[in-house]
C-alpha cells in the first residue's frame, strides 16, 4: 500500500516537471510582448476623441476594442452620430516607441499588425475625423465606391482595398484615372495610370478605376395571360421585338383576346428623384397654356401615362411580316398582358341587375340594358359606352350605331338628388341676375331720354 502511494507521488512530480519544461519550450497563447498580465492596466487617450484622459483597460484588449468601449461609455445615449477617426492613429509606447494604428485596414484585412494589443502606460492619440477635406474618393470598376480618410503614404492599392477590390464583373481592369485639384480648387490635373504601378496618392485625389461598362444585365419582360408559357422572358438590352417575345412564350392560345392585349410600360422608369412623378409633372406643365379647368383633367391623364404607359400595338398583327406591330421594341420591365376572351359585356350603374351579360354579336346597348333588368327609377336619361381596351367613353342615344364588343362596359348614371335649399338657391341666383339686368335696362333707357 505504501509502495503504491509512493509511486503515485513520484508520478505526479514527474508530470509537473515535464509540464514545466514543456511550458519553457512551447509558445504561449499570449506572449509577454502581446499581453503581459491579465490584470487591469491604464491607457491614456488624447487628441480628437469624445472622451480624453486615462482609463482602465485589459491587456487582452486591442486598440479597436478599447476605443469602441470607451466611446460607447462616453456617449451614454448622447451624440449617437459621433464617429472617431479610424486611421492615422498613433500608439505611443514607453520608452518612446511609436506604433501606427489603422483600424480601417484591420477591418478589411484582419491583419492584427494594424490593431495591436494594449500595454500598461500606452498613449493613444486620435487625429481629427475631418474627412470633408482630408479625403480620397474612389469609384468606377470597384465593388464598393467610397470616400475614405487620407493618410500620408497611401497608394492606389490602398484606395482599391478600401473600395473592396476590383468588381469581378469587370474584365481586364488595368488602368485608373486620378483627378487632382490645386489648392484653390480651380484647376485640375488628370492622369491615367497603370494600376500595377501603384502610384502614391495625395489628399483630395479623386479616382475612377477604368473599365468598359458590362451590359450583361438581367433584361426581362413579363408576359401574363393566354400564351403557352406565361411568365418572365429574357430579352436583350435594346433589340428584342414583341414578335420575338411572343415566340419565346410559345405563341398565343386560341382563347387569347388579342383585341384587349397590351404592352404596359410606366412606373418602372421613374426610379430616382430626377425621374419622379412630381418632376415629370413640372416638366410637362412648364410651358403649357391650358386653362385651370383643363389642368385637372391633364393631371389625371399624365398620372395614368406615368403609372401605365401603353404601347400602341395591334396584337392581331404581331406575326404579320408586313406590319410594324410585331417589330415593336420591348424594354426591360415591360408587362405584356394577353387577356382571355371573356365574351361578356359589363352593365352597371342605374340598372336593376348590374353585372356581366353574355356577349351577342350585333346587339346594341338596349339589348344589354334589358338583359340587366332595365333602368331604375333613379336613372338619368344618359347612357355611356366605355370601350374595354381603350376605356374611351362614348355617349349613346337611340340613334347610336356604335358596335358593342366583348369586354365593353355600359354605364347608366344616377339622377342627382336635389334638396329644397338647392332650388331656392338657384331661384335666388336667377332672380339676382334678372334684377341686375332690369336695373341696367332702366338706367340705359333713362340715359337716352
Amino acid at each position: 500500500m505504501r509502495k503504491t502511494a509512493s509511486l503515485s507521488v513520484l508520478f505526479s512530480v514527474c508530470l509537473l516537471v515535464s509540464f514545466a519544461r514543456a511550458s519553457d519550450t512551447e509558445p504561449r497563447l499570449f506572449s509577454n510582448e502581446d499581453a503581459p498580465d491579465l490584470k487591469s492596466i491604464s491607457v491614456t487617450i488624447g487628441g480628437s476623441f469624445l472622451a480624453t484622459g486615462t482609463f482602465p483597460a485589459s491587456p487582452q484588449e486591442r486598440v479597436d476594442q478599447f476605443l469602441t468601449r470607451t466611446c460607447m461609455n462616453a456617449k451614454n445615449g448622447k451624440d449617437a452620430s459621433y464617429q472617431f477617426s479610424k486611421r492615422n492613429i498613433v500608439l505611443i509606447r514607453s520608452p518612446g516607441e511609436i506604433i501606427p494604428v489603422d483600424l480601417l485596414k484591420f477591418q478589411l484585412t484582419g491583419n492584427f499588425v494594424f490593431n495591436p494589443y494594449l500595454k500598461n502606460g500606452d498613449v493613444i492619440v486620435i487625429p481629427p475625423n475631418n474627412i470633408d477635406i482630408n479625403f480620397v474618393f474612389i469609384e468606377g470598376a470597384v465593388a464598393g465606391p467610397t470616400t475614405f480618410q487620407f493618410v500620408n503614404g497611401d497608394r492606389l492599392s490602398d484606395a482599391i482595398l478600401f473600395a473592396q477590390g476590383i468588381d469581378p464583373s469587370f474584365q481586364g481592369v488595368t488602368k485608373a484615372l486620378i483627378n487632382r485639384l490645386n489648392s484653390e480648387g480651380n484647376k485640375e490635373q488628370e492622369d491615367t495610370v497603370a494600376i500595377a504601378d501603384n502610384p502614391k496618392l495625395f489628399r483630395g485625389d479623386r479616382i475612377k478605376v477604368l473599365a468598359e461598362d458590362d451590359q450583361r444585365k438581367n433584361y426581362t419582360v413579363f408576359v401574363d395571360g393566354d400564351v403557352v408559357h406565361p411568365g418572365a422572358v429574357f430579352i436583350t438590352r435594346s433589340s428584342t421585338t414583341l414578335r420575338k417575345v411572343i415566340e419565346k412564350t410559345g405563341g398565343f392560345k386560341p382563347t387569347a383576346d388579342l383585341n384587349r392585349a397590351e404592352v404596359i410600360r410606366g412606373a418602372n422608369v421613374f426610379r430616382s428623384a430626377l425621374f419622379s412623378e412630381d418632376f415629370e409633372n413640372l416638366l410637362m406643365g412648364r410651358m403649357s397654356k391650358i386653362s385651370l379647368e383643363d389642368s385637372a383633367a391633364f393631371m389625371v391623364d399624365n398620372k395614368l401615362r406615368i403609372l401605365r404607359g401603353n404601347g400602341g400595338v395591334d396584337f392581331n398583327k404581331v406575326f404579320d411580316e408586313n406590319s410594324t406591330d410585331g417589330s415593336f421594341i420591348v424594354k426591360s420591365g415591360d408587362y405584356i398582358l394577353i387577356p382571355e376572351k371573356v365574351d361578356l359585356v359589363y352593365v352597371f350603374g342605374q340598372v336593376n341587375f348590374p353585372g356581366y351579360i353574355p356577349y351577342l354579336k350585333g346587339q346594341n346597348f338596349n339589348y344589354y340594358i334589358q338583359k340587366a333588368g332595365g333602368v331604375g327609377i333613379t336613372a338619368k336619361h344618359e347612357v355611356y359606352l366605355i370601350k374595354g381596351k381603350t376605356r374611351n367613353w362614348i355617349q349613346l342615344d337611340k340613334n347610336s350605331s356604335n358596335p358593342i364588343e366583348s369586354g365593353d362596359y355600359i354605364w347608366i348614371p344616377k339622377k342627382p338628388t336635389r334638396q329644397l335649399n338647392y332650388y331656392l338657391q338657384e331661384v335666388g341666383f336667377l332672380a339676382s341676375i334678372i334684377t341686375s339686368l332690369a336695373t341696367v335696362i332702366l338706367l340705359f333707357s333713362q340715359f337716352h331720354k
